[in-house]
């Protein structure tokens, strides 16, 4: 099987499920899509056929290996992932296609292919099956011609990001390149929606039962999801856009969050991976879609779920009875102290969340993602989550502090401290206990 050059497309909203448009039609060269080659290798541009001024214009060939191949063993390859899609969507593709043999009048051996995979944690192309598993879509001529496709998607591990890929496909020793452009995706499906709400207790003020949202007063969040690289699973591929995080108010963004849907847990302690969404949490503890208003949107199909609401640098929370999600918004509200949420068996049950006041707040302190068996906040020993605080500010001076968007930023205050007034260490320490600094708080999550 060819690994494919490849484009991807024009992203829609249908029946619930979102989706997100970057750069459709390609006027922006690169920006808002990605390659697996170096600098874009065997992918150009060139002029469109209706309206704007660029299409892509991917290299394929069958004589003789792809100049990626040769560079990162990889054929020349741009893709965008398919937020919101999951096993059993119905993706719907259309596109302009021209073929551009090197040798005029062999068109005919030069086409464009369809495929569906995801990117793995280490940034890997894997293929999935099903209709889309890797399909001829279009070219065999010189003239632009529309083409089109109506598949259901299949085969992708639980959690993953389906990824869109459309690239060129030459044959009988023919080289050449694919032009694509105009490209167009629907996605459809029965979706469910979920009102989620929590307060990260980094950011948390009790006196204005609101979290501060110094980052994006700041500019420091960013506009693409943070979570896939920061817990090692693979791109997400949600973004934001700016005016979203211009809202000021209650509703103003405070950072990223991950919502996933799980089944179980099981008796031996585990639970089964179904989806998940990056999503945006406001001051006021909603948590809501990259729009910045909606309830998040699941491309899963109705069902009870347990749910379970991480970020960057709290301990994740995840409630103790199964929630029925649908396509009409459910609520599930983390900072209630009557909700039930989930403890580990001993020697490892702890308390879920903090307790502030009448109110219920995600653990501050997790730092350090390490390699635990249990994961949880430690001051001390073998991947601890004090030492990465040190470590950002330069190891050396425990005086010095440095402003941004960084993970040992405990208190979300946009500037990370080890010593002094408003510092991230002592928050660690507070809620392992305050006392001895060998103590853990442990997550609580199967």
């Amino acid at each position: 099987m060819y690994r494919l050059s490849l484009l991807l497309s024009a992203l829609a909203v249908v029946s619930g499920l979102r989706a997100q448009l970057v750069n459709p039609g390609f006027e922006n060269g690169l920006q808002g899509w990605q390659t697996l080659c170096s600098e874009g290798t065997g992918i150009s541009f060139d002029a469109a056929p209706y309206g704007g001024t660029m299409s892509a214009r991917v290299r394929c060939l069958s004589a003789t290996p792809m100049d990626c191949w040769i560079q990162d063993q990889v054929q020349p390859m741009i893709h965008q992932p398919l937020v919101g899609a999951q096993n059993g969507t119905v993706l719907q593709v259309s596109a302009w296609v021209k073929a551009e043999p090197d040798v005029p009048g062999d068109a005919q051996w030069v086409g464009s292919v369809l495929v569906l995979g995801w990117l793995d944690a280490s940034g890997g192309l894997q293929y999935s099956t099903g209709d889309c598993a890797y399909v001829n879509f279009g070219g065999g001529s010189d003239d632009w011609t529309p083409s089109f496709l109506t598949c259901t998607l299949a085969g992708f591990p639980p959690g993953v990001t389906p990824v869109l890929f459309l690239g060129g496909h030459a044959f009988n020793n023919t080289n050449g390149h694919v032009l694509i452009d105009n490209v167009n995706i629907a996605l459809s499906g029965s979706g469910t929606q979920l009102s989620a709400k929590a307060w990260l207790d980094g950011a948390f003020v009790p006196a204005q039962n609101l979290m501060r949202d110094d980052l994006r007063a700041a500019g420091y969040i960013p506009l693409s999801e943070p979570n896939g690289a920061i817990f090692q699973d693979g791109p997400g591929g949600e973004t934001v856009q700016p005016a979203v995080l211009a809202v000021t108010g209650n509703n103003a963004i405070v950072d990223w969050v991950r919502v996933e849907l799980h089944l179980g847990p099981y008796p031996e302690g585990t639970t089964t991976l179904i989806t998940k969404r990056n999503a945006l949490i406001q001051r006021d503890g909603d948590i809501v879609d990259v729009d910045g208003v909606s309830p998040v949107t699941f491309a899963t199909g109705p069902g009870n779920y347990h749910v379970v609401v991480r970020h960057r640098n709290h301990l994740p929370v995840m409630q103790t009875f199964a929630v029925p999600l649908n396509a009409t918004a459910a609520t599930l509200d983390f900072r209630a102290s009557g909700l039930n949420c989930y403890t580990r068996p001993a020697p490892y049950a702890d308390l879920p969340r903090r307790t502030v006041g009448s109110t219920r707040t995600l653990w501050s302190g997790n730092v350090e993602q390490g390699a635990l068996t249990i994961r949880g906040l430690y001051y001390t020993g073998a991947w601890n989550d004090r030492d990465p605080i040190l470590q950002a500010i330069g190891g050396v001076s425990p005086t010095a502090t440095i402003t941004g968007y960084h993970r040992a930023d405990v208190n979300m205050d946009g500037v990370v401290k080890y010593t002094g007034q408003n510092n991230d260490r002592d928050l660690i320490l507070q809620n392992i206990g305050g006392v001895s600094p060998t103590a853990v708080r442990f997550s609580q999550i199967p």
